[in-house]
């Protein structure tokens, strides 16, 4: 029989952490939203884009774009939320872009097949989406 130490401790693991930021720009009259994530996105967090994204979806904006810069993790529910929120962007004539993703992030996103969906640019030009038609 095998003897059990039971005073062995549970590593208990820090909880996520997600910064957004958005902010409002307006090009000729529609407006365009600009959110920033930092942090990590995932199960625990996502709730946080999509309420950010939620409370300004009133504003019938053409683009929202989604900066990743700053975002350091994302799993499978961060990567379900870009599409959901872009799906139902699109339901109203708008849609999404994600720019400046870490390469780590990058690679994320074209092994997953996200970036198919949903045009992703690493450049930060964003300008040329702005007119571009949307897509589907």
């Amino acid at each position: 029989m095998t003897d059990v130490d039971s005073s062995a401790s549970c590593v208990s693991a820090r909880p996520a952490t997600l910064d957004v930021e958005v902010t409002v720009a307006r090009d000729g009259t529609s407006p365009h939203l600009r959110v920033r994530l930092g942090g990590e996105l995932d199960i625990s967090t996502v709730g946080l884009l999509a309420d950010a994204v939620g409370e300004l979806s009133g504003t019938r904006p053409e683009l929202v774009e989604i900066d990743l810069s700053e975002l350091r993790f994302v799993d499978a529910r961060g990567l379900r939320a870009f599409v959901d929120i872009d799906g139902d962007l699109r339901a109203t004539g708008s849609r999404i872009v994600l720019t400046n993703p870490t390469p780590h992030i990058a690679r994320i996103l074209t092994l997953t097949a996200v970036d198919t969906e949903i045009t992703v640019r690493s450049d930060g030009s964003v300008h040329a989406c702005v007119h571009a038609p949307p897509l589907g």
